[in-house]
């Protein structure tokens, strides 16, 4: 603990984190963003996938009722 404090302890290892100034600590950063940003990406696909399947089960669902509606409106018969 002693070794710790006298290479300037919390204070310098929080001063390294929010102020990197070797490379190493900035590689680890970047690497950090990178992580973040691969992650916020996967979450959006994530939600679009759910939202384009939540889409499609609708329409789905919905299918039978306008076939039948197309079919009605639409059929050479009904017209002169």
């Amino acid at each position: 603990m002693q070794e710790f404090q006298d290479k300037g302890g919390f204070s310098s290892v929080l001063n390294d984190i929010f102020n990197p100034v070797s490379l190493k600590s900035m590689e680890l950063d970047s690497v950090f963003q990178i992580k973040k940003f691969c992650r916020e990406f996967y979450e959006r696909k994530i939600k679009m996938s759910k939202d384009l399947v939540d889409t499609l089960d609708a329409l789905n669902n919905e299918r039978p009722a306008t076939l039948k509606l197309k079919k009605r409106h639409f059929e050479i018969e009904n017209y002169p």
